[in-house]
């Protein structure tokens, strides 16, 4: 009978030290570390029938003392769990007060030690997801001020354009108009031979299509769709003003406004590659497409069945592959990409793939 009841103790004091361990073990897994500790304290003074017990933090100043003391507990502590924070590894030691000692087996004691460094261990995982934290919102500073630096250089680079149109608008273009007016006016009312007529004429149709060139370059250095209706207008207008024979533009954006910044800058993609069609791919379609994906990617995609050229050439013919490298470099300021699908014969498709997230959070 002794035995089996010294049997029986002996199983109650395993079972004991294993709900210690998985109790602990799970509160430090569901719950934060300051509030999981003091938890954690509490069935340590359960489990030993000690008065108090605290975790310490010598090595860290700022930190402070985790403590659980019983209502009715003695001014001594009985277990002093001691984190040593020097160095990169951590570590933990348990000390129980004298009378502590005398009342708990080396298994008990064993059984504080694996507590200890299970606690221990839920101290790094915090210490881990700091530092993690810490650095994650670092880095989305520095991505946001980055941003914020792009935003503002495309942003000089429009003003800059800006003044130019306005500068042409105002010079070159007024000269040419008043140009045009005066050489009309010398073919009204005037007694001119036929060939110093049609030098006129042909004077005229010159400073005429000076004048349309003009134009277009002012509404290409500052298109006013851009600002007032959004990407997808401002390539609609774009459209509009093309030679070529058959143009079509899908839109997916709908209402949608993206970013200043990846507005102009895709803007300026489409109007560099469409001005290539137009001048050196000697093609009769292009195609736009325009859209969004659910990972927040926008894509503006351009096709032509043009002469195409060796996409795989870091040197193009003359004429083919015009642009590529400042459509390339623009992208990048907003963390774009492009792809390149050419081939001699077989036309040339470009993929331009923008995330609008970053971009989003950085737009006025």
């Amino acid at each position: 009978m002794r035995e089996l009841r010294r049997l029986y103790r002996e199983s109650e004091a395993k079972a004991a030290r294993l709900r210690l361990i998985v109790e602990a073990r799970t509160i430090l897994d569901t719950m934060d570390f300051e509030i999981a500790a003091r938890q954690v304290l509490t069935l340590v003074c359960s489990f030993c029938g000690a008065s108090a017990a605290r975790i310490e933090f010598p090595g860290d100043p700022a930190a402070e003392a985790i403590r659980y003391e019983r209502a009715a507990s003695k001014p001594s502590l009985g277990i002093v769990f001691t984190v040593h924070l020097e160095g990169d590894d951590p570590e933990i030691s348990v000390s129980l007060a004298p009378e502590m000692q005398a009342l708990t087996t080396d298994d008990d004691q064993q059984t504080l030690k694996i507590v200890a460094d299970q606690l221990l261990a839920a101290l790094n995982d915090k210490r881990r997801r700091q530092e993690r934290e810490t650095f994650t919102e670092a880095l989305r500073s520095r991505e946001a001020m980055l941003a914020h630096l792009v935003g503002e250089m495309i942003g000089a680079q429009e003003k800059e354009r800006a003044r130019v149109a306005y500068d042409l608008h105002d010079g070159v273009a007024q000269s040419l108009v008043s140009l045009l007016l005066h050489l009309e006016a010398a073919t009204v009312g005037q007694d001119i031979d036929v060939q110093t007529a049609q030098k006129l004429t042909n004077c005229i149709d010159l400073a005429r299509r000076c004048v349309g060139d003009i134009r277009l370059a002012i509404a290409d250095l500052r298109p006013a769709e851009l600002d007032d209706l959004g990407l997808a207008a401002a390539i609609r207008a774009k459209l509009d003003s093309m030679r070529i024979e058959h143009v079509s533009f899908s839109d997916q954006l709908g209402d949608t406004r993206l970013p200043r910044a990846v507005e102009i800058v895709l803007y300026r993609v489409a109007q560099e590659a469409l001005a290539n069609a137009e001048k050196h791919a000697a093609c009769k379609h292009v195609r736009i497409e325009l859209a969004e994906n659910a990972e927040g990617i926008v894509t503006l995609t351009i096709s032509d069945d043009g002469r195409g050229f060796a996409a795989s050439d870091h040197r193009p013919e003359r004429g083919h592959g015009v642009g590529l490298p400042a459509m390339r470099e623009r992208l990048a300021l907003v963390g774009g990409t492009l792809s390149i699908d050419s081939a001699p014969g077989a036309g040339t498709r470009l993929l331009a793939e923008v995330p609008t997230d970053l971009n989003r959070e950085s737009s006025p």
